[in-house]
Order: structure tokens, then C-alpha cells, then sequence
């Protein structure tokens, strides 16, 4: 089933590739040995982990640019109407009209 290689990994890089995980259901935990069964254990939390690494970086803790992140953060209320004005800010002059 699942192919038993061993291979250094690289920064970023998932121990096993979507297709070991495919090959992996219950028949296939059952025929491993003990030992087999912890070193496949080790690596599914290591890449469990890189993978929610990845997932919780922000431009604020990585070296993600800003423009990486929305705009608009999921579930920010959106306001139903223009920001107040406050009294300095209100146009009291008059605007000059054409002779009427």
C-alpha cells in the first residue's frame, strides 16, 4: 500500500504525500507492527503540525506580505451607515448659486 521510503525533508516539505494518505485505512494500520505503526505515528504529527503552522500564519508573524491577507477580517460587522460628523466637520457655509 502506502510506500515505505525514506527521504530527508525539507523546510515546508510534508513527510507524506497525499497519495501514502490515500493508500492508509484500517486494513492497512492492522498490518503493521508496533514499531511501523510509531514511526507513522511520528510523522503524522509532525506534518499535522507543519500543517497548522501553515494554516495560523498572518503578514504578523511570517514573512507573508500584507497584501497576502483579506481585506476584511471573516465576521467584521460592516456599518449600516457613514461615520458620524462631528460639529467641525459639518459644512456650515453656503455655496454660491447663479443669481437666484
Amino acid at each position: 500500500m502506502a510506500k515505505q521510503h525514506k527521504s530527508k525533508k525539507r523546510a515546508g516539505q510534508m513527510r507524506l504525500t497525499d497519495f501514502d494518505l490515500k493508500q492508509m485505512d484500517e486494513k492497512y494500520l492492522a498490518a503493521r507492527t508496533q514499531e511501523q505503526l510509531m514511526r507513522l505515528s511520528v510523522r503524522l504529527l509532525e506534518d499535522l503540525k507543519e500543517a497548522r503552522d501553515r494554516l495560523n500564519r498572518t503578514p504578523g508573524n511570517s514573512s507573508m506580505p500584507p497584501r497576502s491577507q483579506a481585506p476584511i477580517a471573516v465576521e467584521t460587522p460592516i456599518a449600516g451607515r457613514p461615520p458620524h460628523r462631528s460639529e467641525r466637520a459639518q459644512f456650515t457655509h453656503s455655496a454660491p448659486t447663479l443669481g437666484t
